[in-house]
């Protein structure tokens, strides 16, 4: 009984350990998203989060509206059906690469603002934002595109 004990406390140590040890380098699965490597994984909540962060804008970039639509928030996918969708996001974005410079959370941790790069083709970038929230154990992107000007100054920088 005692070995079968510590076995399965062995087991349980080491799967814990091994989400602490993984890096940002493991995400860097697109040639046009990427994550800057100054960053480090602390807990799986920031795992899941750079995983969605990494396969909206890959999606985005690369003309999926069907696969970058399940990544906004269900309330707004309610309110903007799938047809409106497609045709404020289709053919707006002009970034050639994304990249994920940081990550800042709310006091809860179920709102995080990510800082972001977009690289132009000719390699010039600038800083953008975006707002994710943590719901229903998975995180979705907070869209604020609209066809109107913005009207606040959260609406211009997470644009």
């Amino acid at each position: 009984m005692k070995n079968v004990l510590f076995f399965g406390i062995w087991i349980l140590l080491f799967a814990g350990c091994s989400l602490h040890n993984q890096t940002f380098s493991t995400f860097k699965q697109f040639n046009d998203v990427n994550v800057s490597d100054s960053l480090e994984i602390t807990d799986k909540k920031t795992s899941l989060l750079v995983k969605s962060f990494l396969t909206y804008w890959h999606a985005r970039q690369n003309g999926d509206t069907n696969t970058s639509y399940q990544y906004e928030l269900p309330y707004q996918r309610y309110i903007t059906p799938y047809n409106k969708y497609k045709k404020l996001v289709s053919g707006l974005y002009y970034g050639k690469r994304t990249e994920l410079k940081n990550i800042t959370f709310s006091h809860n941790q179920n709102i995080a603002i990510i800082d972001r790069n977009v690289y132009l083709q000719n390699n010039f970038s600038y800083p953008k934002k975006d707002k994710w929230i943590f719901f229903k154990n998975r995180w979705y992107h907070k869209f604020y595109q609209t066809v109107l000007p913005p009207k606040t100054k959260e609406e211009v920088e997470f644009q």
